[in-house]
Formats: structure tokens, sequence, C-alpha cells
């Protein structure tokens, strides 16, 4: 059985019909019985350029706030560091039941782990009792401050009992 379609002026069946339509859809040419143009695949040098270009300009637009995100990264590293070197002094102290004296690295110092930061505070050198106390009448505050980033800072305070702690108000208060 075949069912006829009735398309312009003559009669088709409709296989013919539905092989009709996806030449025009499709745009291949009815010339030599195929298409006369290869599919392309992949991309042009211009569709690459233009890609490339995009993403260069995010990726420099992102590449300040991962500086910044590293920088703070250091901050905290450099803190725990101090805290560390600090800690570790007192409990030298009061495991050698004697007296013991740290350094502390300021600006412009010659120890290459603070290159980046400069260490404020009132003295160059804190000492801690054979018992672990802080050999001062006050407690005292060591902010760390990037080089070439002021406003990134960290402060520890070292209490008189020797409590160590990374300080969150920045040693406003004594």
């Amino acid at each position: 059985m075949t069912v006829i379609c009735f398309f312009m002026p003559f009669v088709l069946k409709c296989e013919d019909f539905v092989k009709l339509l996806v030449t025009i859809l499709i745009g291949q040419s009815l010339c030599l019985g195929g298409s006369m143009r290869q599919k392309e695949n992949g991309f042009t040098l211009i569709e690459l350029m233009v890609t490339i270009a995009v993403l260069a300009i995010i990726a420099m637009m992102a590449a300040p706030s991962f500086v910044e995100i590293i920088r703070k990264n250091e901050l905290n590293q450099e803190t725990q560091h101090l805290i560390f070197l600090l800690q570790e002094a007192r409990s030298d102290a009061i495991f050698t039941r004697s007296s013991k004296q740290i350094e502390i690295p300021t600006y412009g110092s010659d120890e290459k782990r603070f290159s980046e930061w400069s260490v404020t505070n009132d003295m160059s050198s804190l000492e801690f009792t054979a018992m672990g106390y802080l050999n001062s009448n006050t407690s005292i505050c060591l902010t760390l401050t990037h080089k070439k980033n002021s406003h990134l800072s960290s402060s520890i305070r070292v209490e008189k009992n020797g409590a160590i702690s990374k300080d969150t108000s920045n040693c406003l208060t004594n």
C-alpha cells in the first residue's frame, strides 16, 4: 500500500517527500547526489584566539585576589611559627630550670624566615624565667606586619605568667 502526499503540483510518495524536506533543511546539494562541501570539525584560529583572550582577561582579574589570599596564609603561618618559637623557649626554660632569652627578629633582620614581615615590639628580646614566667612587669605584644601590605598584620600577646596567644585585638590593651 502506498500513501500519496500532495506537494506542489505533482504527486510524490511520502518517503520521497521526507527525503526532499531533509535535503532542503540540511542544505545538501542536489548536484552529484551529495554535499559539495565537507563537514568541518574543530575550531578556527580566530575562535581559539578569542577564547584565549577572554581567559587571559579573567585570569588577570583573579590574580590580585590570589595574591591577597597567599599573603594572608603566609601571615598566619609566620604567626604560628613565631608562637612556636616563643613556646619552645618557654618550655626550654622550664625544662632546664634556668632563664631562657629569645631574640625577636625585627624589621631588616637577617632572619630569612621573616624577610617579608616586620616584627614590631618595644623589646629586642624576651626572657622567660625558670618557672616559665615572662621576665617583665607587663605583658608584651608582638605585631607582624607585611612589608608590602601594611594592612595585613597579626599580633601575639605574651602575658606575665608566660601564656602565649594570638591576639585578635591587635594588642590595644596591656
